[in-house]
C-alpha cells in the first residue's frame, strides 16, 4: 500500500511576496503549487492579509479594444491580458462591442 503523501503547505515569505503582487487566491495556489484552502488558511488566519480582487476584474480596456480591432476573438483577447474569457465577454458586452466570431483557421487554438 503506498503511504499518503502529506500536504503541502505554502511558504509564507512567497505568499507575501504574491499576495502583495495583487494576486488572487487561485492564482497564488497555481504559482505555489498548492491547494486554494491552503491559501487561504495561511493568508486569512496566519497572516490575517485581506484578500486580492480577483484578475478578472482587471485589465487594460485601451488594449483590450485594440486587441479586438485586430478581430481576435475573447479567447485570444483574454490569453494576451491574463484574464478569463468571461471577463472579456462580459466587458465586450457591456461596452456593446460584437463578437468577431470563431478565430480564423490557422490561428492557435
Amino acid at each position: 500500500m503506498a503511504a499518503l503523501k502529506q500536504p503541502t503547505r505554502p511558504n509564507c515569505e512567497a505568499l507575501l511576496e504574491l499576495q502583495a503582487d495583487g494576486l488572487p487566491d487561485t492564482e497564488i495556489a497555481r504559482r505555489l503549487g498548492v491547494s486554494v484552502s491552503n491559501v487561504w488558511r495561511l493568508r486569512a488566519h496566519k497572516l490575517g492579509l485581506p484578500r486580492n480582487p480577483h484578475r478578472w476584474y482587471t485589465f487594460d480596456e485601451t488594449r483590450a479594444r485594440r486587441l479586438h480591432a485586430q478581430s481576435l476573438v475573447d479567447r485570444q483577447i483574454s490569453e494576451r491580458l491574463r484574464v478569463t474569457r468571461e471577463a472579456i465577454q462580459k466587458w465586450r458586452y457591456t461596452v456593446g462591442l460584437p463578437s468577431n466570431g470563431w478565430p480564423k483557421s490557422g490561428t492557435r487554438r
